[in-house]
């Protein structure tokens, strides 16, 4: 039953194994849940603890430090996190078209598997909750949509008027190993509301066939943005170019970083900012010799065309987002932070690569950015395979540069508190049905039933 007259319980499910912006993002919710009301619990697993880590978070038992560069909120709490698993890690991915495979079966051992599954049913035995927030069709993880599955009936067992939450990108995921349209329907009854990422301006639907009784359940809530630190009081002259490769905590992944910097640093004498400095960060796991080679190309470049170019690895912390807030101008390969980057008003080229040819990434890279363009972001899209060609890339970043000086640009970033606010109203509206005692003849009846039926649903 419900917990009213208490705080409601709202449960986070977070797995990171695409990229580090869904830890932020769930982050960003679970502070908009604690402030309209709720006590969050985060579920979680060991692979994505490791990705918070990495991005700048600690953990003090249980809940975030306070010097965690990653905020959850005072109270929410990270339950025992579920088994480390590899559904998206090499070599295990290649199997994504392995035809052997039957649709959403999870990638990894059957004792992982089993684990999680009992690492679920304790934690919704523990917190019985009545909000459920996780990933699920139209824009769900297919190897992990049985898992889902499994928590909702879980939930649903110990309180029925829990409600489901699903909640996905304007560009939906769609993974095509797993993400079966025949199953679409089934999965997506599970769930009660399906909040978009999103201002409406790139209709799901443009990407997948949406019915009726799907698109009734969507609304589009606005962006989750992470805003930058306020600029420091700098002159505008002394700002200076920041130039990364993906996302700012990212690893490195050989010759490809190495070509990128390189080409770059062939285009900024090139480029309308020779007097500014440009400081290119490398990713954290650059090895030290490709480090002292990218120092040694910045050194010449630097004396022989009269400018300032340094090269430094990259570390995940607050003085860091206080460098991209002060750039004049932030140059990137595809950065999944551009949103909170532009949303602050810091111009930017973008470059796209490896991600145009990841068949489950939906071209969303490339959708983006295009999209960004067209509707007056400062941002200039730019392939990244124009890079061998200075001249061009040079115009590119003056006008991504310029792009800044157009009217003021503004994204709705009000989603996290817009969803909490609606999660709220959901279970504010339960109490005129709750029993003031429980009946014990009733509750005997309905959980016999509700072990019936979670018997013939159960699919493990």
């Amino acid at each position: 039953m419900a917990n009213l007259g208490k705080r409601p319980k709202a449960v986070l499910w977070l797995e990171s194994s695409i990229t580090a912006l869904h830890v932020q993002h769930m982050a960003l919710l679970s502070k908009g849940l604690e402030k309209k009301g709720f006590d969050v619990a985060i579920l979680t697993s060991e692979d994505t603890i490791k990705q918070f880590e990495k991005s700048g978070g600690k953990l003090d038992g249980d809940v975030c430090a306070r010097d965690s560069e990653i905020d959850f909120g005072e109270r929410a709490r990270f339950l025992p996190a579920l088994a480390s698993q590899t559904s998206y890690e090499r070599p295990q991915v290649a199997k994504l078209h392995d035809p052997t495979l039957t649709p959403y079966e999870f990638i990894g051992s059957t004792a992982i598997l089993n684990e999680r599954h009992e690492t679920i049913k304790c934690a919704m035995a523990q917190e019985q909750p009545d909000a459920i927030f996780t990933s699920l069709w139209p824009g769900g993880y297919g190897p992990f949509t049985k898992e889902i599955q499994e928590m909702v009936n879980e939930a649903k067992y110990h309180n029925p008027e829990c409600k489901t939450y699903g909640f996905c990108n304007d560009i939906p995921y769609l993974d095509s190993a797993y993400n079966h349209p025949a199953d679409k329907g089934r999965l997506f009854d599970s769930i009660d509301r399906a909040f978009v990422r999103g201002d409406g301006t790139m209709p799901m639907q443009s990407f997948v066939a949406l019915d009726r009784d799907t698109q009734d359940k969507m609304s589009y809530m606005g962006h989750f943005v992470n805003a930058l630190p306020p600029k420091t009081a700098m002159p505008d002259s002394q700002r200076k170019v920041l130039v990364t490769y993906g996302t700012r905590e990212s690893g490195w992944t050989g010759p490809a970083y190495f070509e990128y910097f390189k080409r770059i640093m062939q285009t900024v004498p090139k480029t309308n900012l020779r007097d500014r400095t440009w400081d290119l960060v490398v990713g954290s796991d650059c090895p030290s010799v490709t480090l002292m080679s990218l120092k040694s190309i910045a050194e010449y470049t630097s004396q022989e065309s009269g400018m300032d170019i340094r090269v430094r690895r990259a570390v995940p912390d607050k003085a860091f987002r206080q460098d991209v807030a002060d750039a004049a101008l932030l140059v990137s390969q595809y950065d999944i932070f551009v949103l909170d980057d532009i949303s602050t008003g810091i111009p930017a080229l973008v470059t796209t690569g490896n991600i145009l040819r990841n068949a489950c990434g939906a071209r969303e890279g490339a959708g983006r950015l295009h999209n960004l363009e067209d509707i007056g972001a400062p941002v200039k899209y730019y392939d990244q395979y124009q890079l061998k060609y200075p001249g061009r890339t040079a115009a590119a970043i003056d006008e991504a540069y310029e792009s800044a000086k157009r009217k003021p640009f503004q994204l709705p970033t009000d989603a996290p508190d817009k969803i909490a606010q609606i999660a709220m109203r959901d279970y504010e509206m339960l109490k005129p049905r709750a029993r003031e005692r429980p009946d014990p003849v009733l509750d005997k009846g309905r959980a016999t039933r509700q072990g019936d039926e979670r018997s013939q649903n159960k699919r493990y």
